[in-house]
């Protein structure tokens, strides 16, 4: 089913190194009874808006209790890492969400149910099912969301950060101070371990941190003056940038080189984004950013167009999201491209028309979840606000 939704309710620096996104629904955990032959589920969970599980052959599954069935579906393309993974249908859904209030919408729960961003200058969580949870005292932006969304990580621009697990109070990670906006890169799938860096404005460094709730903040003293990338999801290693190199760093052993990086001068360092399991990275190949280096195939492909700019990553690394121009000007209309290696780069918007739910504006995707089925971001609006949040789900069949 193809659907356009709106709901009823109503960046974060990426620093120089070491200075230098009612009218339908949204996407279908159908109440009710199983799948049908083929594409059978087993029901779904209402509270936690959980899809059924599919079938096997051509038997269908049972409906789940409290009308709370799924219709099941296909898994996505790439591995939820951290929790278990949502079936989709073979139809895509778009969602708008609401412009009666400032709505932003930044990062994606690892098994794409959550969206994190803001509502009316509020943190808030967002479900496809519930709406909207906002939550009081928090003004900031959603950096980073546990696999299943109940923990979240934002960042204050004037120095601060806050995790937030469903059930308990805001609590402030990283007090505020001497930093120009402390972001917290990663944390665990679980949001157990947080991991980040601290630039300076009198003390620049960067200075790489650990959190739990045993240790409370600590320096990662033999990473001092690097860029903390990513934790592995059982908190054992970080990949992490320092002048000379991308590396993996494992607590209490040694620092591995993974590859030399050496900017050009005068080049801007961009994004080098590592995927949800830590082992998979890319990043602009050229100061030109005419490229990409891939790390899955360990090849620079050419940008879709004159150039483009990394903007997230799935969970092994199999799907790439980037944003660029649609011509050869740099002055041409921009758009999100999705990129594989069996096919290479598709616009996000032509994924959706393709599969049935075709956008009225140009999505532009901030984050997409861990098996590469669901996108955030907002959506360039030629009929009504000039932008709109969104949040889009494309079938497994896309990638086939």
């Amino acid at each position: 089913m193809t659907c356009l939704v709106c709901s009823t309710s109503s960046r974060h620096v990426v620093a120089a190194l070491l200075l230098g996104t009612l009218m339908g629904c949204g996407p279908r955990y159908v109440d009710g009874s199983g799948g049908s032959a083929g594409l059978s589920g087993s029901g779904g969970d209402r509270a936690t808006e959980t899809a059924g599980a599919g079938g096997s052959g051509e038997t269908a599954g049972a409906g789940g209790s409290d009308d709370s069935g799924s219709a099941g579906g296909r898994v996505g393309y790439d591995s939820v890492i951290g929790c278990p993974a949502a079936r989709w249908p073979d139809a895509a859904s778009l969602t708008l969400l609401p412009t009666d209030s400032e709505v932003s919408a930044w990062r994606l729960s690892g098994d794409g149910r959550v969206v994190g961003g803001r509502l009316g200058g509020t943190t808030m969580r967002w479900r496809p099912r519930s709406g909207f949870e906002t939550l009081e005292g928090l003004r900031y932006e959603v950096t980073s969301l546990s696999c299943d969304g109940s923990v979240l990580l934002t960042a204050d621009t004037s120095g601060g950060s806050y995790r937030h697990r469903v059930g308990e109070a805001p609590e402030q990670i990283i007090p505020s101070g001497d930093y120009y906006q402390p972001e917290p890169l990663s944390m665990t799938p679980d949001g157990d371990v947080v991991v980040g860096h601290l630039i300076g404005t009198t003390d620049v460094g960067p200075h790489p941190v650990r959190w739990t709730a045993e240790t409370g903040l600590l320096s990662i003293t033999p990473l001092e003056n690097t860029l903390a990338l990513r934790v592995s999801p059982d908190a054992s290693w970080v990949v992490g940038l320092d002048p000379l190199q991308i590396f993996r760093f494992t607590f209490g052993g040694t620092k591995q080189i993974l590859q030399s990086w050496v900017p050009t001068d005068g080049q801007n360092t961009t994004p080098i984004l590592v995927s949800t399991d830590a082992r998979t990275y890319f990043f602009n190949g050229s100061p030109d950013f005419h490229s990409l280096f891939i790390d899955s195939i360990r090849q620079e492909v050419a940008c879709p167009s004159v150039r483009c700019q990394p903007i997230a990553i799935s969970g092994t690394g199999k799907v790439l999201v980037v944003v660029g121009p649609t011509g050869s000007a740099v002055a041409a209309p921009w758009a999100t491209f999705i990129w594989t290696a069996q096919h290479g780069f598709r616009t996000l918007n032509e994924l959706m028309s393709e599969h049935g739910a075709p956008a009225p504006g140009i999505l532009f995707a901030n984050d997409v979840s861990d098996d590469g089925q669901v996108f955030t971001g907002y959506m360039d609006n030629p009929i009504g606000a000039p932008y709109q949040a969104f949040y889009a789900t494309l079938p497994p069949s896309a990638y086939d």
